[in-house]
């Protein structure tokens, strides 16, 4: 008997990544992908299922625990204020940011933050037939 849990209730990102409902449809995904690679490599078996639950842990940690990480300290302090003097603060650098997202300064502050080397790749899944609604 395993239980898998996938979502918040799985992962329980840092309040102040944003990546609560990315980490749910990512870990979903492969979650899903690896239980089919198995029956798949089994024959549509019902063998396999361990190897698919080790392979989506080695798969997924990496990017858990990264998300899991706060990007700077201090983070979940300033999302999460409980003085006026830091609801101040998360208002200040919420406009700051919604200024920099219009401009050129933004990206390149996002490309720096998240270098497209260290983002996660999804697996592909090639053996499997996908129908979009």
């Amino acid at each position: 008997g395993r239980v898998v849990m996938v979502g918040d209730a799985g992962y329980c990102a840092s309040v102040a990544s944003g990546m609560g409902t990315t980490l749910s449809f990512v870990g979903a995904y492969v979650l899903a992908g690896e239980i089919a690679s198995q029956q798949h490599q089994h024959q549509h078996q019902h063998h396999g299922h361990t190897q698919a639950f080790e392979s989506y842990e080695k798969l997924l940690r990496p990017f858990v625990a990264g998300v899991q990480t706060p990007p700077l300290p201090g983070i979940p302090h300033i999302a999460a204020p409980q003085t006026r003097f830091g609801i101040w603060i998360l208002h200040k650098v919420l406009k700051t940011v919604s200024v920099l997202q219009k401009s050129n300064v933004g990206q390149y502050i996002l490309d720096r933050a998240f270098p497209e080397d260290e983002q996660y790749k999804l697996p592909k899944y090639d053996h499997i037939k996908c129908t979009y609604i």
